[in-house]
């Protein structure tokens, strides 16, 4: 089976869509948008990127065989206990069916809004339409596999910021998906209206099982003039998941997004990023941490596009690879004539044991003299002389190792420069660390 026809199956069709429609009691404008996102799904190649079909490979990957998480009843699951103990601030914790959301009464007398896009239309449905269209002239026609998230999505979640809103402390998102042989789509809206600020956590988790799963979703930022977004998506998947994400963001003028991305689950990840500085000043910072072991694959890409003057536009990866696991970044930093004094830099450093393979593809477009551009890739394998200099200085290998690995990724949490977060993605890394050592 072709990579392209890889994801038609007997649940992907029209008459799916209007029964998930029927059960979700969707207006028609709703059903109408998961068509056009369909009508996408079937004209877009899987990639735009030729390197797609040389670098990812779904082999052994059946879908058809998955049954759809929006078919699940009640009864067939139940709600896990939150286990994040170091986490902050508001909590939504979920699993493939239920959904729990608690924001502090303050928040809500602000007006802030994190529910489903069905509560979204009950409490204000023009609210809900302008965030919608607003959301799809930045991702129709942008991603194969995301159109498919959306056209199919089990929910399409919001997360509404008013005007001149400054939400502390952090917003934290905890996802379970506890059974095997289920194919989860999903829907993500974060939208910031101007000069309001909020940092969201993302984690996602999944019970250990035998059989093949799907995580599969669409993320859309929009970010008005001079708002505030911190992300962090901590990913850490049974390893017979397949996950794909496909995220797009906009951000107008003197927007600043911080986005990190740690990514150690799985087996297979493909996620296709795309950062849009539309606004003069506009300032983006796209970060990956990639922890892989065993047969694990990762394969990301990333691209900046600098559609303004002033802005900024960093794109940073840390990879550690371990066993047989490979990882790829495919870079792409793209700066047209009307994006004066730029400033982009892209920068993937790979660290190598044992059998691990990273690959980076760092690639510039530049049609504007008058700006600065940078890209910097290098994959080296753990360094024996240091492992050696922390022995002598009474430190065992293991521990030496350990060091080393962690350490690593530091300069993704710095860049990241929130310390809650930081620990948060630490306290994964130390999971992950323990499950191969």
């Amino acid at each position: 089976m072709s990579e392209a026809s890889l994801f038609y199956t007997d649940y992907t069709t029209v008459e799916q869509i209007n029964q998930l429609s029927e059960i979700n009691r969707e207006p028609s404008w709703i059903t109408e948008r998961r068509m056009s996102y369909f009508t996408q799904f079937n004209e877009l190649p899987i990639d735009q990127d030729t390197l797609f079909y040389k670098y990812t490979n779904f082999k052994n990957f059946e879908p058809s065989s998955l049954k759809p998480s929006w078919s699940l009843s009640k009864n067939e699951i139940a709600l896990v206990k939150d286990e994040h103990q170091a986490m902050t601030g508001s909590m939504l914790i979920e699993n493939e069916i239920d959904l729990q959301i608690e924001l502090p009464n303050d928040l809500q007398e602000k007006g802030v809004m994190l529910g489903t896009l069905a509560n979204f239309v009950k409490a204000d449905e023009e609210l809900a339409r302008r965030i919608v269209e607003e959301a799809d002239k930045l991702a129709l026609g942008f991603d194969k596999l995301g159109a498919l998230a959306s056209a199919f999505a089990t929910k399409t979640l919001i997360l509404y910021i008013p005007k001149n809103v400054v939400v502390e402390p952090p917003i934290v998102r905890s996802i379970h998906l506890l059974k095997e042989e289920i194919a989860n789509y999903e829907e993500f809206i974060i939208y910031l209206e101007p000069n309001s600020s909020v940092t969201f956590v993302e984690v996602l988790n999944s019970t250990d099982h035998s059989g093949q799963s799907l995580y599969i979703r669409q993320v859309i930022k929009v970010l008005k003039d001079n708002s505030r977004l911190k992300y962090l998506q901590v990913q850490n998947l049974s390893e017979n998941t397949i996950y794909i994400s496909s995220s797009t963001v906009i951000l107008d003028r003197y927007a600043k997004l911080i986005s990190a991305t740690h990514l150690q689950g799985g087996l297979m990840t493909r996620l296709n990023s795309e950062v849009d500085l539309s606004g003069v000043g506009a300032e983006a910072y796209d970060l990956y941490a990639k922890f892989g072991n065993n047969k694990q694959r990762f394969d990301i890409k990333s691209q900046i596009t600098h559609n303004a003057p002033e802005t900024i536009g960093q794109t940073h990866a840390r990879t550690v690879m371990m066993g047989k696991a490979e990882s790829i970044l495919r870079g792409l930093i793209v700066i047209p004539e009307i994006g004066v004094n730029a400033d982009s830099w892209l920068t993937s450093r790979g660290l190598t044991i044992g059998k691990g393979k990273i690959n980076a593809v760092p690639s510039l477009k530049i049609y504007q003299n008058d700006v600065k551009a940078a890209h910097a890739a290098s994959v080296e394998p753990i360094n024996k002389e240091l492992i050696f200099y922390l022995e002598s200085r009474g430190i065992t290998e293991a521990n030496a190792k350990e060091m080393l690995i962690k350490g690593y990724f530091e300069y993704i949490l710095k860049v990241l420069d929130d310390e809650v977060l930081a620990n948060i993605s630490r306290m994964y890394l130390e999971k992950k660390w323990l499950a191969v050592k």
